[in-house]
């Protein structure tokens, strides 16, 4: 044992007690962190106030979800309420013009791409004309097809001439994922892409038709009177005449493929009668 004096003794005797508090304060420390910097706070309490933080929190992120679903059902509705929207200006445009000259009258089907167009613009103008097509609306699957339903010269609106320069500045969809080009149709698949093979029509007896013409008749290398039918309006013009009606539209190659894969060949027997 330690010998001194009292006083020593008492010093060493105190130096002893305060030794062993505080490493009893630092086995605490170590075990319950949270309860240290808390005191007044049981560690049950503790845990009771985490579980409660965590709720709050599980809480506000519900809030959130809830406020975006809320809003993307709003987009939705008022998306769909516009479309409708575009539809029933589209036949207003057909009603007003219908007593009209011929080249004056304008088709629900491009009055609809237009309006459709003009509103929704590149963003969402191809989006909204496949909606279109689910809802009823007789719009082809072929975007060559909708350019020309379309285009000033074909659609008598005055913003026909915007909703074709939107059109142009967004490719479809259909055009960005070409798959593999079915057999029976003879051209290149640079020239002609093809749509996805979902909600395909079945082959008319045109196209049958079509498929078994020989490339070599194809553009300009047949002769340069050949006449054939615009399947856009039924008229018969030559390739040259095709060109010139859809020039800066359309680029060679496209016009090529139109002429070779859409327009209708004359029969013979009937170019003899002419």
């Amino acid at each position: 044992g330690f010998h001194g004096s009292t006083a020593q003794s008492a010093h060493v005797e105190q130096v002893r007690r305060a030794t062993r508090a505080a490493a009893v304060s630092s086995a605490q420390y170590d075990t319950d962190e949270i309860a240290v910097r808390n005191p007044g706070l049981g560690l049950e309490a503790l845990k009771e106030k985490k579980r409660q933080e965590d709720l709050e929190r599980a809480a506000r992120r519900e809030t959130a979800r809830l406020k975006r679903q809320g809003e993307e059902r709003k987009k939705e509705q008022e998306d769909e309420d516009a479309l409708a929207e575009c539809e029933r200006q589209a036949r207003q445009d057909v009603e007003v013009t219908k007593d009209g000259p011929e080249g004056g009258r304008v088709k629900y089907e491009g009055a609809l791409i237009v309006r459709i167009a003009v509103h929704f613009g590149t963003a969402g103008v191809w989006t909204k004309i496949a909606e279109a097509r689910s809802r009823g609306a007789d719009i082809p699957l072929d975007p060559k097809r909708i350019y020309l339903l379309a285009h000033p010269d074909k659609c008598r609106l005055a913003e026909a001439s915007d909703a074709t320069a939107i059109l142009n500045a967004q490719r479809p969809p259909e055009m960005v994922e070409a798959s593999t080009k079915p057999t029976g149709r003879p051209s290149r698949p640079e020239e002609y892409p093809v749509t996805p093979a979902v909600a395909v029509p079945s082959r008319s007896a045109r196209d049958v038709v079509a498929s078994s013409l020989p490339t070599a008749a194809a553009t300009e290398a047949g002769s340069a009177a050949e006449k054939r039918k615009d399947p856009d309006d039924g008229v018969l013009r030559t390739f040259a005449e095709i060109k010139e009606l859809y020039k800066g539209t359309y680029s060679d190659e496209e016009l090529e493929a139109y002429w070779r894969d859409d327009c209708t060949p004359i029969p013979k027997y009937n170019r003899r009668r002419g």
